[in-house]
């Protein structure tokens, strides 16, 4: 037979799995199989095989994973906010600029990382982009003050 390595791993029934399919040509792709039992009483059970090709949603995956490591990785801080300036995403040069670990910023509101001045007026700058679209910092350079976690 052959090694264990090259054997098809067993399928659990009532599960999905991801894995790699050989096309007729020879060249590999991704799909997602769900395999059930179905029982008949008297007959033998049969599994049916519920196969669709994942190829879309890997390659969608990968892709995310590349921006998601490209951000990551930068040497450029870089802070995601949502609309209401809660962070969802503060990558490791920004940890390295303003001191806070990833957990201490992400679901906190952006106005941490402000001097007061500036935190306090922050909420009605979104909320007028928000309301105007009218951009006075978005897709700009501009040089500000931020406050790291030491003061």
């Amino acid at each position: 037979g052959r090694p264990e390595s090259e054997r098809p791993k067993t399928l659990v029934v009532g599960g999905t799995r991801n894995v790699l399919a050989r096309k007729r040509i020879g060249s590999e792709f991704p799909i997602e199989i769900t395999v059930r039992e179905v029982r008949h009483e008297g007959v033998a059970p049969i599994f049916l095989a519920f196969v669709s090709d994942a190829t879309e949603k890997v390659e969608g995956l990968t892709a995310t994973a590349i921006t998601d490591s490209a951000v990551e990785n930068s040497l450029i801080p870089l802070i995601a906010i949502t609309t209401k300036g809660v962070v969802t995403r503060f990558n490791h040069a920004a940890v390295e600029v303003f001191g806070y670990k990833q957990h201490e910023v992400v679901g906190h509101n952006i106005k941490m990382l402000m001097p007061k001045r500036v935190a306090d007026n922050h909420d009605g700058y979104l909320e007028r982009y928000l309301r105007t679209r009218q951009r006075s910092v978005i897709d700009r350079t501009r040089h500000v003050l931020g406050r790291r976690k030491d003061g």
